[in-house]
């Protein structure tokens, strides 16, 4: 009995379990970074708990939805991000950065032996002992996927305890909107991820050619007196 729990498992207790280890091996900085800005006192203690909250339920929800609808695939996907994850961690940690849309550039535009560089024994034991092993435990899983139901049921709960975090947070705005860079910087996987196809779409809107408007042409000979009110706030 012991080994067939072991080998399998309810898509929704393997979700929860795949959020917790993300959080536990990759966003401590995110949740020590919290703690340290969020201030004293019990606004600061609930600013943390739901953050941390809202990124438990977030990966849950991302975690259910790439395993029931693509399987093996669907492992796949989440190897890559935990593998991502454990080197965007070793450079947050050992070199301060945060995975920001500007850092991201920096990434992209990088060369290899400049990118090589930064490698070493520890980087390594970074990829294999949170991002390989954890992978090779995945693949090893035998998972009971559920119905429909159960997948609407669990998703639906999720996001409902989100969005009322969300909306309890609605007075702490201001402090979130001046720490947005730095948290979204340091959320693993989705600073990289949300960053990269910012990049993109920015990269994307440059690159695209200029219209230039059509050469004005005067149709009569009116005068018109045209009056502009130009103001700053």
């Amino acid at each position: 009995m012991y080994i067939y729990m072991l080998k399998s498992i309810r898509l929704t207790y393997l979700s929860a379990v795949l959020s917790a280890i993300s959080l536990l091996l990759f966003n401590i900085p995110f949740c020590r970074y919290v703690a340290e800005n969020a201030g004293g006192g019990f606004g600061g203690l609930c600013i943390t708990a739901s953050l941390i909250l809202i990124m438990l339920a977030v990966n849950f929800v991302a975690f259910y939805l790439l395993l029931f609808f693509c399987r093996t695939v669907g492992k796949v996907l989440i190897a890559v991000t935990f593998i991502l994850n454990s080197v965007s961690l070793y450079f947050i940690k050992e070199y301060g950065v945060i995975l920001d849309e500007g850092m991201m550039s920096n990434v992209f535009n990088t060369t290899y032996s400049e990118a090589v560089s930064y490698y070493s024994v520890a980087a390594i034991l970074y990829i294999v002992f949170t991002g390989i092993i954890p992978c090779v435990l995945l693949f090893l899983v035998k998972v009971r996927y559920g119905t429909w139901s159960e997948m609407g049921k669990s998703v639906g709960v999720s996001l409902l305890i989100v969005s009322m975090l969300v909306l309890a947070n609605i007075p702490n705005r201001a402090w979130l909107s001046r720490q947005s860079t730095v948290l979204g910087g340091l959320a693993l996987p989705w600073s990289y991820i949300v960053n990269s196809i910012g990049l993109g779409v920015n990269q994307a809107m440059q690159d695209r050619d200029e219209v230039f408007l059509p050469v004005a042409t005067v149709t009569n000979d009116n005068k018109d007196v045209v009056v502009l009110v130009i103001g700053e706030s």
